[in-house]
């Protein structure tokens, strides 16, 4: 019940018109399994619930192939606010099933791609979040996030060099960020460009005066010349 009630709080909060169900059946956790508009058939309903009880694999497939088969499609955007509100509450497996359903709904919604790139990201699922961020850049080329996301992981993996390239390009699309900027310098600097590295932790401090460089600004003015 306190899902629901804060899953009220945050439609109804909205300032526009929404594709709001006449229905929905929820599981025993709390996930919205699937939504109705106008009358629904018992069958239907029956049926839904059958297939809610395959577990959360089968209804990412089912979601993925066009959630809530019995009624009219919601929109991509209804989706994306579901998995939105399931994240911001603490809820990462139920958050990826609507960002996935979101993407199923919308091949070249490069959000919900970086979102489900994102939650692989934080599961430790390095290949499906490599995965995720590419289909994003595939449908955004300059999605600034979805750019340092996969700059991120390069990193991880020891590809500096695709990681600063990736960062150039998150920067050049997000100028105005400093944790880009310092991001792509600690990339630089551990590469040993470090004059374009001072350049970039430079632009990150006037940017914002808290940001964390002064270490590597240190290390990089105690490097012989």
């Amino acid at each position: 019940m306190a899902r629901l009630e804060m899953l009220h709080r945050l439609l109804f909060s909205w300032r526009r018109p929404l594709p709001l169900p006449a229905g929905f059946l929820v599981d025993a956790r709390g996930l919205f399994r699937a939504f109705y508009r106008g009358r629904v058939e018992l069958e239907r309903v029956v049926k839904d619930a059958e297939v809610a009880k395959m577990g959360l694999s089968a209804w990412r497939a089912r979601a993925a192939a066009g959630p809530g088969q019995h009624q009219a499609p919601m929109k991509t955007m209804s989706w994306f606010a579901f998995g939105k509100f399931y994240l911001e509450h603490g809820h990462d497996d139920a958050a990826l099933v609507y960002f996935e359903a979101a993407v199923g709904q919308d091949r070249k919604d490069a959000n919900a791609h970086n979102m489900v790139g994102a939650l692989h990201a934080r599961a430790k699922r390095l290949v499906k979040a490599q995965a995720g961020f590419e289909a994003a850049l595939a449908a955004d080329p300059k999605h600034a996030q979805a750019l340092a996301n996969l700059a991120n992981l390069m990193v991880g993996s020891r590809q500096l060099n695709r990681a600063i390239a990736l960062y150039a390009r998150a920067v050049a699309v997000d100028a105005t960020n400093p944790v880009l900027r310092h991001a792509y310098g600690i990339s630089l600097a551990n590469a040993g460009k470090l004059a374009s590295a001072k350049r970039q932790l430079l632009k990150a401090r006037e940017l914002d005066a808290n940001a964390p460089v002064g270490r590597a600004l240190q290390m990089i003015d105690a490097e012989p010349k």
